[in-house]
C-alpha cells in the first residue's frame, strides 16, 4: 500500500513502512495524490511543484514540470487512458503525458474548458472522462466520438471535488460545500444529498464504491458515511460513532478484500471491515440516560426496546421512529436498579430490580407494583402456562396469576441452591434452573425434581444462561467452564471450550437466530453453526467464529441482558454503551499472502536498482524485479550463503494479531509447516537444486487463502558443476585412454593367440554341427524309414491276399484243364456234361483271379496316386477316404508282423464331410504315426493277460467352425499328465530303447501345426485309453 504524507511517500507492505523523500529524489516530501500505472510505475503530485514517476524496477525518478511541457503546477488526479497515456489534472486544465514517445499535449484549449482548475478525472465504463472543476464545472468527454459535452448542474454552485461510478451505472458527485450529487442518465435524473438528507458533512471529499450497492461517502468534518443504495440509509462512521481516528477524511481506497481504507488530516489511517455491522449507541449517539451500566434488555409488541440500567431507570428506544425517552425517578418509575427484563404472553414486560418485582402494560401505559419482599432478582421467565418464574437469592418463586398464588421453591425441597440465574422451558414442559451449583429440572406438573448437581465435572458449576433450540436441544452456558448442549434426543452432552474456538470460558448470554447460537462471552461474541458433514451424517459438526474489536466491538465483554429483536438485529449492553449487530458476515475473499521481503544470511537484501540501493550478499545473482520491486526474479544464490530467511504478510491488515500463517518449501520439506503467528520462515544450509517457497494465511474465520510462490535455486560449489563434471571426464578419459592404450598391446598379442585358438575350436565346432546335422537327418531318415517301413509292411499284407487267391485258383485251373484233357482224350466216349461243368468251374476261377488281380492293382495305384502328393503341393483331400485308407494300413502292417494280433477297428466318419486343402502325403504320415502308435498301445495292453479284454482302435471325423476335426482313439494303457506334458517334445519316447526314435510325433506337430495351420493335441488317462485330436483348416493355413 503506498501513502502520500506531508513527510514523503510510504510503502507498507503489511509489516514495515519504507519512507522515500528527498534524499531518494522527490522533489518535496509534500505528497498529495500518488498513482499507480499500468507499468508499475508511480505517479506521485506535489503542493504547487512538480509531479515525481518512480519507476522502481529501474531504479529511477522523472521530473515532470514546466520545463518538460505541463502546463500547470499543482496536479490533483491522475488517470491512465486505454492508449497507456496518463492524464493529469491540474490547476490550469488537463494535460496528457505519453512517456514511451517523450510528449505532453495540453488539452484545454480543444476541449473548450479554459484556464479554469480541473479537480477530478474519472473514466466510466463505458470508456467516457467525465472532468470536475470548481462552481459545478462537469464536462464529458467521449474518445470513441470525439465529442466534449457540458453537463449542467442545478444551483448552487459548488466545487466538484470528487466523481465515482456505482454498480447501477449512476454518477457520484462529491463537492465542496454543497452535499452530494446522483447522476442517474438512464432515468435522467439528478438528485441532491446534503445534511438535510442525513450526510454528516456537505464538504465530500473522497467516493469509493463498496460491496452491492453500498457507496462510501468522506467528508471534511462528518467522518465516513455508509450509503446501503438497498435500504436507502445512510450510517455514520465517525470519532464517536465507529472509531474513527479524525472526522477529516482526507482520502479513501475500497480494496478487493472488503476493507476500507481511510486517510485522515493528520490523525492517521483507519481499516474499516465494511461487511460487519456492529453499532455503538452512547449519549453522544442521544441515548437519554445518564450513563449507567445496562444489564438488561427486553422488546415489547411494538417493536421498542426497553433498556434496564443499575442506577438510572429504564431508556426505551424506537428504531423505527428514531425516537428515545428515559423512565427514572424523575418520570415516576419506582426502582433505579434494573437487572432483569422479561415479556410473556400478554405482552406485557416483568422487570425485576434489586427490591422490587414490577409490570409494565406497555399497551395501556400502566405500572403495575406486585412485591418487595423477594430482595434481589436475578431472573425471570414466563412459561407456556403463565406462570413466572423468579430466580433470586431465596431459590425460585413461581407466581401463578391465573390461581392467584406465589410458591416458594428452595434448597429444602429438594433444589441444590438458594441462588439461580437462568430459567428455560423445554418443549416437554419441563423447566429447567440454573444455579451457581448445577441444575435442576422441575417437572411439566411441579411436582418432581431432578438434580443435576456437577454436569460438567467437580468443582463449581455455575449456570448463567439457558436456551432450548429450534431442535428441542437444551444449551447451557456457564461461568468458567464454557458451552454445553444437551441433545433432546439422546440426552448426549457436548461440551465447547477455547479450544474449539470460543472466545472465553465465561457465558453471558444464548441467543438463536437462523438456525445459529450466538454466544456472548466475556471477550467477545462467538457464532456456533451445525455444519453437517456429509449426506449419512447422524450428528452435525460445528463452525465456531468469534468477533471482537476488529469487528468495530467498542467493547467486548457481555451482560446477561442481550435482546434479539424481531427485526434480526442483535441488542447487548456493554457498560453504559448500547451495542447493535446484524447478520455478520464471514470474510468474503479468502486472505492473499504476499512475500515482502527476502533475508540472507541473516542480513536484509535490496535487489536493486531501488531506492536506495541497499546491500546484497556477495555471489547473489538475479535476472531482475517482481512486480512492485521487493523481490528478484530468477534468484540464485552461492553454495555457501544458503541461509535464506523470508517475511510474508496477510492482507488481513485490521489485525494481524489473529492471522495465522503456514509455509513450505518445496525441495526441502515433504509437509506444510506448524501453523503460527509468525510471519517469517528460516532455512539455513540448503543443498543446491531448485526451491519453491509458497506461504499461506488463514483468515479470521479459519478460511486459507492461496499460497504465494517464490522460486530459486541453491547453485552447487564449483567442483559440483557440469564444468568440473566435465574435466573429471576429460582426465578420466585421458587415464582411460592411456590404460586403455597399454592394455591394447598387450591384448595384441593375446588376440593374436586367442585367434589362433578360435579359429581351431571353430574348426572343431564346424565339424562337430555337421556331424549333428548328419546324426539328425539320420534320426528323421528313421523315423521316415520305420514309417515307410510300417507302410510297405501292410502294403505287402494287402497285396499278399489277393496274390494268394490268385495263386490257388491258377493252381485249381490248371488241375480243370488236365482234367478237361483227359475228358477230351476219350474222344465220343467221354462225358460231354462233365466237360461242360469242368469249363463252367474254369470260368469261375478265372473271373476269381481277375477279381483279386484287380483288387491287387487297385491297391498298386492308390499307393501311386498317394506318391504324387508327395511334391507337398496342397489339393483338395478327402480325409474320411484317407484316414480309412492308413488305418487299415497301419493294422495290416502290425498284423505282418504278429499272424496273432487281432483289433477291432472302429470308423464314424462325416457323411457330408467337405473336403481339405491339404498336403496328402504329410497329413496320411500323421495318420499313420497316430494309428501305429494306437495299435502298439492297444498291443502293450493286451499281452499284460488283462481278462476280457478287446483291443480297439477307432478314427472319426467331425466338422467345428470352419475346421475338420480327426479323433483317433484307443483303449490301450493311456499316459499319465507327466508324460502327456512332453508328448510333442522331440527325442521323447516312450518305448523301449531300439524301438522308438522319439521324433514320430514331434514331426506330426509340426506337418498339422506349422505345416497347415491346424492343431495337434491328446486327451488321456493312464490305463485307460487316449484321444488324439488333429484339428485341420477347411481352406488350409491361412
Amino acid at each position: 500500500m503506498w501513502i502520500g504524507t506531508d513527510q514523503g511517500l510510504s510503502c507498507f507492505d503489511g509489516h514495515y513502512c519504507e519512507t522515500y523523500t528527498v534524499t531518494q529524489g522527490l522533489s518535496t516530501n509534500q505528497v498529495t495524490q500518488v498513482f499507480l500505472d499500468s507499468q508499475g510505475r508511480l505517479w506521485v503530485s506535489h503542493s504547487g511543484f512538480a509531479v515525481d514517476v518512480l519507476d522502481r524496477r529501474r531504479g529511477t525518478v522523472h521530473h515532470l514540470s514546466g520545463y518538460y511541457g505541463l502546463t500547470g503546477n499543482r496536479a490533483s488526479t491522475f488517470l491512465e487512458d486505454a492508449q497507456g497515456r496518463v492524464w493529469i489534472a491540474h490547476n490550469n486544465g488537463v494535460d496528457v503525458v505519453n512517456l514511451a514517445a517523450g510528449t505532453v499535449q495540453n488539452l484545454t484549449p480543444a476541449i473548450g474548458w479554459g484556464s479554469h482548475t480541473v479537480n477530478t478525472l474519472y473514466r466510466d465504463r463505458h470508456g467516457r472522462l467525465w472532468l470536475g472543476g470548481n462552481r459545478n464545472r462537469l464536462l464529458l468527454l467521449d474518445p470513441a466520438r470525439g465529442t466534449a459535452q457540458r453537463v449542467v448542474l442545478p444551483a448552487p454552485a459548488s466545487d466538484i471535488l470528487q466523481v465515482a461510478e456505482d454498480s447501477r451505472g449512476r454518477l457520484w458527485l462529491g463537492t465542496g460545500g454543497q452535499g452530494l450529487y446522483i447522476i442517474d442518465e438512464k432515468l435522467g435524473l439528478i438528485q441532491r444529498l446534503t445534511t438535510r438528507q442525513g450526510l454528516s458533512h456537505n464538504w465530500v471529499t473522497s467516493l469509493a464504491q463498496g460491496l452491492g450497492q453500498r457507496m462510501f461517502l468522506g467528508t471534511g468534518g462528518g467522518g465516513v458515511d455508509e450509503y446501503d443504495g438497498d435500504h436507502h440509509t445512510l450510517k455514520p462512521l465517525r470519532v464517536d460513532q465507529g472509531g474513527l481516528s479524525s472526522n477529516l477524511v482526507a482520502s479513501m481506497y475500497f480494496a478487493r478484500d472488503g476493507q476500507l481504507w481511510v486517510g485522515t488530516s493528520g490523525k492517521g489511517i483507519n481499516l474499516y471491515r465494511t461487511f460487519f455491522s456492529a453499532r455503538q449507541l452512547s449519549r453522544q449517539q442521544g441515548l437519554p440516560g445518564r450513563g449507567a451500566p445496562y444489564y438488561a434488555l427486553a422488546e415489547d409488541g411494538q417493536g421498542r426496546v426497553w433498556a434496564g440500567s443499575q442506577g438510572d431507570g429504564l431508556d426505551v428506544l424506537d428504531p423505527a421512529r428514531g425516537q428515545q425517552w428515559h423512565l427514572g425517578k424523575a418520570q415516576g418509575w419506582p426502582d433505579s436498579s434494573v437487572g432483569v427484563l422479561c415479556r410473556d404472553h400478554r405482552a406485557r414486560l416483568w422487570v425485576g430490580g434489586s427490591r422490587q418485582l414490577n409490570v409494565v402494560d406497555t399497551r395501556q401505559g400502566r405500572l403495575t407494583r406486585l412485591t418487595d419482599t423477594l430482595g434481589v432478582i436475578t431472573a425471570l421467565m414466563a412459561d407456556r402456562q403463565g406462570r413466572l418464574w423468579v430466580g433470586g437469592v431465596a431459590g425460585p418463586t413461581v407466581l401463578d396469576e391465573r390461581q392467584g398464588t406465589v410458591r416458594y421453591t428452595n434448597f429444602r425441597r429438594g433444589l441444590i441452591s438458594n441462588f439461580f440465574f437462568a430459567f428455560a422451558q423445554d418443549h416437554r414442559g419441563q423447566v429447567w434452573c440454573g444455579s451457581d451449583n448445577g441444575l435442576a429440572i422441575v417437572s411439566a406438573d411441579g411436582r418432581s425434581v431432578r438434580l443435576v448437581a456437577n454436569p460438567f465435572g467437580p468443582g463449581k458449576n455455575w449456570i448463567t444462561c439457558l436456551l432450548e433450540d429450534a431442535d428441542g436441544n437444551m444449551w447451557v452456558g456457564t461461568a468458567g467452564r464454557g458451552l454445553h448442549r444437551f441433545n433432546a434426543a439422546t440426552d448426549r452432552l457436548t461440551s465447547f471450550s477455547l479450544a474449539n474456538g470460543l472466545s472465553d470460558l465465561h457465558i453471558a448470554s444464548l441467543q438463536e437466530r437462523d438456525g445459529c447460537l450466538y454466544v456472548g462471552t466475556a471477550k467477545g461474541l462467538t457464532v456456533v453453526t451445525p455444519v453437517v458433514a456429509h449426506a449419512r451424517a447422524t450428528t452435525p459438526a460445528w463452525r465456531l467464529v468469534s468477533y471482537d474489536k476488529p469487528e468495530e466491538f467498542a467493547f467486548v465483554d457481555f451482560t446477561p441482558g442481550v435482546l434479539l429483536a424481531r427485526t434480526g438485529t442483535l441488542w447487548w449492553g456493554v457498560s453504559d454503551v448500547l451495542a447493535t449487530l446484524g447478520t455478520p458476515r464471514t470474510d468474503l475473499h479468502a486472505p492473499t499472502t504476499r512475500l515482502t521481503a527476502l533475508d540472507l544470511m541473516e542480513q536484509p537484501q535490496d535487489f536493486g536498482p531501488r531506492l536506495p540501493k541497499g546491500p546484497v550478499v556477495e555471489g547473489v545473482r538475479w535476472e531482475g524485479q517482481q512486480a512492485g520491486g521487493a523481490l528478484p526474479t530468477q534468484l540464485s544464490l552461492p553454495f555457501n550463503r544458503s541461509h535464506v530467511t523470508f517475511h510474508f504478510v496477510s492482507n488481513r491488515l485490521d489485525n494481524l494479531a489473529k492471522v495465522r500463517y503456514r509455509y513450505l518449501l518445496e525441495g526441502n520439506d515433504e509437509h506444510w509447516s506448524d501453523i503460527t503467528d509468525q510471519a517469517s520462515a528460516d532455512y539455513r544450509n540448503l543443498a543446491p537444486g531448485r526451491y519453491t517457497f509458497r506461504a499461506s494465511s488463514k483468515g479470521l474465520h479459519g478460511s486459507w487463502g492461496p499460497p504465494t510462490a517464490f522460486a530459486f535455486t541453491v547453485r552447487p560449489p564449483w567442483w559440483r558443476t557440469w564444468g568440473a563434471y566435465l574435466l573429471y571426464l576429460l582426465g578420466l578419459s585421458a587415464l582411460r585412454w592411456s590404460g586403455v592404450s597399454y592394455r591394447s598391446r598387450r591384448l595384441r598379442a593375446e588376440n593374436a593367440a586367442l585367434e589362433a585358438t578360435v579359429t581351431q575350436r571353430t574348426t572343431a565346432l564346424h565339424r562337430s554341427l555337421q556331424e549333428l546335422r548328419v546324426a539328425q537327418n539320420q534320426l528323421v531318415q528313421s523315423e521316415k524309414m520305420a514309417a515307410l517301413g510300417e507302410l510297405t509292411a501292410g502294403i505287402a499284407h494287402e497285396i499278399q491276399n489277393p496274390l494268394n487267391f490268385v495263386n490257388n485258383f491258377a493252381d485249381v485251373s490248371a488241375e480243370l484243364v488236365a482234367e478237361l484233357r483227359e475228358e477230351r482224350a476219350k474222344g465220343t466216349a467221354g462225358d460231354a456234361g462233365l466237360e461242360e461243368e469242368l469249363l463252367d468251374d474254369l470260368t469261375q476261377n478265372l473271373g476269381k483271379i481277375g477279381a483279386h488281380g484287380r483288387r491287387a492293382a487297385g491297391i498298386v495305384k492308390g499307393m501311386l496316386e498317394h506318391s504324387r502328393t508327395i511334391t507337398g503341393e496342397r489339393v483338395s483331400t478327402d480325409l474320411n477316404r484317407l484316414a480309412d485308407e492308413y488305418l487299415r494300413l497301419a493294422y495290416q502292417g502290425l498284423r505282418a508282423k504278429d499272424k496273432s494280433f487281432n483289433a477291432t477297428l472302429n470308423t464314424e466318419f462325416l457323411a457330408d464331410l467337405p473336403f481339405v486343402t491339404v498336403v496328402g502325403a504329410d497329413v496320411g504320415r500323421v495318420l499313420l504315426n497316430l494309428f501305429t502308435n494306437a495299435f502298439y498301445a492297444v498291443r502293450q495292453r493286451q499281452q499284460q493277460g488283462e481278462p476280457g479284454y478287446q483291443p480297439q482302435v477307432g478314427v472319426r471325423t467331425v466338422l467345428l467352425h470352419q475346421q475338420v476335426q480327426i479323433q483317433v482313439t484307443d483303449n490301450g494303457m493311456g499316459m499319465s499328465e507327466a508324460v502327456q506334458a512332453k508328448i510333442f517334445q522331440p527325442f521323447f519316447t516312450t518305448k523301449p530303447t531300439g524301438e522308438g526314435t522319439g521324433l514320430g510325433l514331434s514331426l506330426s506337430h509340426d506337418i498339422v501345426a506349422q505345416g497347415h495351420g491346424g492343431n495337434l493335441s491328446v486327451e488321456s488317462q493312464e490305463g485307460q485309453g487316449a484321444t488324439f485330436y488333429v484339428n485341420l483348416p477347411l481352406n488350409g493355413p491361412t
